[in-house]
């Protein structure tokens, strides 16, 4: 049988009013964090005020790991601090919090390749990101909007799109949105008989693969003792049920004649 923990209660008082926290405490009488709280309260002691141990941080090197683009968790593992401290050292020094989306991002780079007229999905794939994103960093480093750089001839997408290619595969081959394939389309006056085509090029393959997958799937489960009788069961009531209209039918007709005559 289990006996509670015996706690000298001067030696509580002594070890709370130094600030000692409630796990030390529970570590040091060997019993729970939750013995140690319910003793306060048997003791009638005050709620004491949480003390923080706050280190002493270097501004300067702060502000230089702050202009690096250094992550919360890394200034944090430099001073031995948490990111929550860092944060509340950020707001006493009164700096700017950043966009996480432009703390590890090359800018310089970026700004090369957009200049260059790198199309949105080039630009993604090379950092990672979706073609959304790509749009918000432009409007955060304040590029201005462009027109799109072709690097293929009105010819060659007019013969993609009679081939019966759908956007997804336009968007692919020439490296462009499906907001700008809808527009080239639209420009070009393309009439809607190739998409027609599309649409029975990307049915005929589905119709083909059907026969594979029938002959695929030849493990049927068999029905269980029970699935059959039910099934027994329910044709006979079906039968009888038949006969009985038959039979109901008959009757009738008899009765007709008899009347008759």
């Amino acid at each position: 049988m289990s006996r509670k923990k015996q706690i000298d209660s001067e030696d509580y008082k002594k070890l709370y009013s130094s600030g000692m926290s409630f796990p030390k405490m529970a570590s040091h009488f060997k019993c729970g964090v939750s013995t140690i709280q319910n003793m306060r309260l048997r003791l009638s002691l005050p709620i004491r005020e949480r003390v923080y141990d706050r280190k002493e941080i270097d501004e300067i090197k702060f502000l230089e790991l702050w202009g690096e683009g250094k992550t919360y968790r890394e200034i944090g593992d430099e001073f031995g601090i948490t990111p929550n401290n860092v944060m509340r050292e950020r707001l006493r020094l009164g700096l700017e919090d950043r966009d996480p989306s432009l703390m590890k991002l090359d800018k310089e780079k970026f700004k090369t390749m957009y200049s260059a007229g790198d199309s949105y999905e080039k630009i993604a794939s090379e950092f990672n990101i979706t073609d959304r994103t790509v749009q918000e960093i432009r409007k955060k480093l304040n590029l201005s909007s462009r027109k799109p750089t072709s690097t293929y001839t009105e010819k060659q997408f007019i013969e993609a799109y009679n081939e019966g290619l759908t956007y997804l595969q336009l968007r692919k081959k020439f490296h462009l949105s499906g907001k700008v394939v809808s527009m080239h389309i639209k420009e070009l006056g393309l009439s809607k008989q190739p998409k027609q085509e599309r649409k029975q090029k990307q049915e005929a393959p589905v119709t083909s693969i059907l026969p594979k997958l029938a002959k695929v799937n030849r493990f049927i489960i068999p029905p269980t003792l029970k699935q059959l009788e039910k099934q027994k069961l329910q044709a006979e009531v079906a039968k009888a049920e038949r006969d009985y209209k038959i039979y109901k039918r008959d009757c009738g007709f008899t009765a007709l004649q008899d009347g008759s005559e």
